[in-house]
């Protein structure tokens, strides 16, 4: 199992199978605990919602006419209020998702964080932008290690590391990061010659 990959950040050279999963355990199983934590929620819920069914059916047999209309209209306004607040609450968790999605989060990873904020969990967003940042990190580093890897060419005849050519690219897009850590590499390593 490739466990440099998959831990990012977190993974330290030279760890063991061992190590290495119970620091992806560390990280990651926050998510499975919060995921049995709604099943059983979700049972209990569904167990609720069977007894108010079971009661009201009871409670309609006892009522007059007058008193059964009046709870018709109450349990209609109930309904629209709650389709209401269910609309809102999809169209909030959209918006969240879509501003997720701007941030380069999936459609599917962007809906489940998008959610979970809504409903107040900051276990599961913090868990989720933590996986998208390691994710992220590393898909920059290794970009980034991809274009300005250090390689001075063998038998160069100077024997000085040349990265003008990085470091003027770097200027013209304004990349002032990319463009100091240039600058030094080359100081640091014409300065080991």
């Amino acid at each position: 199992m490739d466990w440099k990959a998959l831990l990012g950040s977190a993974y330290v050279d030279g760890m063991s199978d061992e190590e290495a999963k119970a620091k992806f355990d560390e990280i990651y199983m926050l998510r499975a605990d919060h995921e049995r934590e709604n099943q059983k929620n979700k049972g209990l819920i569904d167990q609720y919602s069977a007894q108010i069914a079971e009661n009201k059916r009871k409670q309609r047999e006892q009522m007059s006419e007058a008193e059964k209309a009046e709870a018709e209209r109450k349990e209609q306004w109930d309904a629209m209020v709650k389709k209401n607040q269910d609309l809102e609450r999809t169209l909030k968790i959209s918006e969240l998702a879509g501003a997720y999605m701007e941030r380069g989060f999936d459609k599917d990873f962007a809906t489940e964080t998008a959610t979970a904020m809504y409903d107040g969990d900051n276990a599961t967003v913090l868990s989720n932008e933590k996986i998208f940042a390691d994710k992220r990190e590393a898909s920059l580093k290794s970009a980034w290690e991809k274009e300005y890897q250090v390689n001075p060419p063998a038998g160069n005849g100077s024997g000085r590391v040349d990265l003008s050519k990085q470091i003027a690219e770097a200027q013209e897009r304004g990349d002032m990061v990319t463009y100091a850590s240039l600058v030094r590499q080359q100081s640091e390593a014409n300065a080991k010659r």
